[in-house]
């Protein structure tokens, strides 16, 4: 005889265990539906539910392509444990519910955009300069006559003398009223 124990939704709908005389996984399935007629047809309105099932044979996982084989040993014991799968139509609204306060978190969260200071700055011979962000430049085509829009510039110091080398500090020492403006 063999220990048969149902697990899940089969074990509450059928019984937890039997004590069945079968060789095979699929004679245990055959003996279940003949002290259960009502099997075949739990198994047709289940089947969006119930999709596979784990053979569980002496504590060892048993694939599915063994199922057929005579194995079975008296006094083994044979676990039958449902696995459900899927979850339809809910699955998928759960979901988008789900992104719409991803999406929603983002925009409510998001730091502000920096606001641009408008300046009147004319560093080089009053040409406009462009050191604000978001402002349009304007990209000439041909030889037109126009007025620059500066990108960028920079200012670079030159010291007179050898190895472009800062002049010395002056001392303080001698007279510090000197340098008194």
């Amino acid at each position: 005889m063999i220990n048969v124990t149902l697990r899940g939704v089969l074990a509450k709908k059928f019984g937890e265990s039997y004590r069945i005389s079968v060789n095979s996984i699929l004679e245990i399935f055959e003996a279940l539906e003949a002290n259960n007629p009502s099997l075949p047809t739990f198994f047709r309105k289940t089947e969006k539910i119930i999709g596979h099932f784990l053979f569980i044979v002496n504590g060892k996982i048993i694939p599915s392509y063994r199922l057929n084989n005579k194995m079975l040993k008296p006094n083994d014991s044979v676990e039958i444990v449902p696995i459900l799968q899927g979850g339809g139509i809910t699955i998928l609204v759960l979901g988008l519910i789900l992104i719409a306060i991803g999406l929603l978190l983002f925009y409510l969260l998001k730091p502000d955009q920096p606001k641009d200071v408008q300046t009147s700055s004319s560093l080089l011979s009053s040409t406009r300069n462009v050191e604000n962000r978001n402002i349009p430049i304007p990209i000439g085509y041909g030889r037109l006559r126009v007025g620059s829009a500066v990108i960028s510039n920079s200012v670079d110091i030159y010291y007179k003398g050898t190895d472009n080398r800062p002049p010395k500090p002056p001392d303080f020492k001698d007279d510090p009223d000197k340098y008194l403006i």
